[in-house]
């Protein structure tokens, strides 16, 4: 009963209602599967003690699960998104990470291949040159000392030096989820059966499916922007269609001459 009080003592502090799900007849309900996730309990709580703790607990339900993390950062002076419902967060998960792929790419110098194949650590500091350096593989060129063709790369000899925002970038993605590649196939892990290793599918992000990341940020972008009557849009590519090595390069604010390439 401890987690039970602990969990609804948190929402009445927070101002928050019931995690909830809408039926089709416009009723909310409590939401007891998300609840027994959040409790760590079987999804049967809602025919025990735990399950009318919570019925009579006189909190209303709310009309969505939302994550209990607090938006923080702000917009024109108001918070840049409403509480996040808890299936919007995989969404808005692959845009930041989207989005910190094209501060990459834009910032670093390094090539579209390069950047998807960055793995975690690959940012240090020197703070006796004031430097920041990032390390990776290179696939243009990359040979063996037989002159054969190396296609998974090899570790460049000088590292990258890039700027503060970059470094941010690559230390928010790292904070994003725990894949030793920056940018995995997939963010989210798959489910296993209890005891085992989640895993995740695939490796690398390819050339494709970054670009379709990047044509729906775009559009998520501005979509927002016509929300909330902002004129500074992101304008559709010469090409009309978003390609990861043209992105930097057609960038708001971009000199024309795309670092990715």
């Amino acid at each position: 009963m401890a987690d039970i009080t602990v969990f609804l003592d948190g929402l009445r502090s927070r101002g928050e209602g019931l995690p909830g799900n809408r039926r089709e007849d416009g009723t909310l309900v409590p939401a007891w599967r998300h609840i027994a996730s959040l409790l760590d309990c079987s999804s049967s709580i809602e025919d025990t003690g735990s399950g009318r703790l919570i019925l009579e607990s006189g909190l209303p339900i709310a009309d969505d699960c939302y994550l209990d993390t607090p938006v923080t950062a702000d917009l024109d002076g108001q918070p840049w998104h409403r509480r996040i419902p808890f299936d919007e967060a995989p969404r808005l998960a692959r845009l930041l990470s989207t989005a910190c792929f094209i501060i990459i790419a834009y910032l670093s110098g390094a090539r579209v291949g390069e950047v998807l194949n960055l793995r975690r650590g690959c940012v240090s500091h020197d703070k006796d040159l004031g430097l920041w350096l990032m390390e990776g593989l290179y696939f243009k060129g990359a040979e063996d000392e037989e002159g054969n063709k190396i296609p998974e790369g090899t570790v460049r000899e000088d590292p990258w030096v890039i700027i503060e925002v970059a470094a941010k970038a690559v230390a928010m993605l790292e904070q994003l989820h725990d894949s030793h590649l920056l940018f995995p196939n997939r963010l989210k892990p798959i489910k296993t059966k209890p005891g085992m290793e989640t895993k995740r599918r695939g490796e690398a992000r390819a050339d494709r499916i970054i670009a379709d990341d990047i044509t729906k940020f775009i559009d998520w972008v501005n979509e927002r922007c016509r929300q909330l009557g902002r004129k500074d849009h992101i304008p559709p590519t010469p090409a009309g269609r978003s390609h990861p090595a043209a992105s930097a390069a057609h960038w708001p604010g971009s000199s024309g001459a795309s670092p990715a390439d």
